[in-house]
């Protein structure tokens, strides 16, 4: 179902795709979702087309950034891609949100590590419906707590030496309830950004540095 989708009608030869680093099969992002509608996506070698940013040979038609976002519209839920570029997101309603990749790499790199495995896990948990924009403020967020010296920061540095996955949720009066760990006192800020900005159950998936 192409949902409106309007890309080049006329088959272009790999050279005019940019030959073979470039698009030659035609529009990943398409092949992808018709493989796993709705899935969230991680295209590795290369970025995301449009209108605005054309693929060679597309230029003045849809690309994929378009077909995702109709898609979204049509599905009635959000969709997440990973590109070379970019962390996208599209809303219920086909609106497109992209964090660029670039504004992380001032990172040290076991923070960034540490911040994309466990944003690979939370996409994959939450079936890419939740912005990564939200899911990179409250892991960075995490990493604070785990590097300072209070009592949230020892809870999370204790939550992430567990070698299973572990999950934490809040109840509706308030209080926290996590799997495999015993109960604290001291409810971690953390979890109430979570609570605010999500309303969704988290898990935390955590490497070592």
């Amino acid at each position: 179902v192409t949902a409106g989708w309007r890309p080049n009608p006329n088959c272009s030869d790999p050279a005019a795709w940019g030959g073979p680093w470039g698009k030659p099969c035609g529009h990943n992002e398409v092949a992808l979702f018709s493989l796993r509608p709705g899935a969230p996506l991680e295209v590795l070698n290369t970025r995301c087309c449009s209108r605005d940013a054309p693929a060679p040979g597309n230029e003045g038609f849809d690309g994929c950034l378009e077909f995702l976002s109709l898609q979204a519209r049509r599905l009635g839920r959000p969709l997440t891609v990973w590109d070379t570029e970019s962390f996208i997101w599209m809303d219920a309603k086909g609106k497109v949100e992209t964090v660029p990749k670039h504004q992380l790499v001032s990172l040290p790199v076991n923070h960034l590590r540490f911040l994309l495995t466990n944003m690979r896990h939370y996409t994959i948990w939450a079936d890419g419906m939740i912005n990564p924009k939200i899911i990179i403020e409250i892991i960075l967020f995490i990493l604070k707590e785990m590097l300072s010296d209070n009592k949230d920061g020892l809870y999370f540095a204790a939550l992430c030496s567990n070698t299973v996955k572990t999950r934490c949720m809040i109840n509706d009066d308030g209080t926290k309830a996590c799997e495999g760990l015993p109960t604290i006192s001291t409810q971690p800020k953390t979890i109430v950004v979570a609570r605010n900005l999500t309303k969704h159950i988290f898990s935390f998936l955590c490497s070592p540095f």
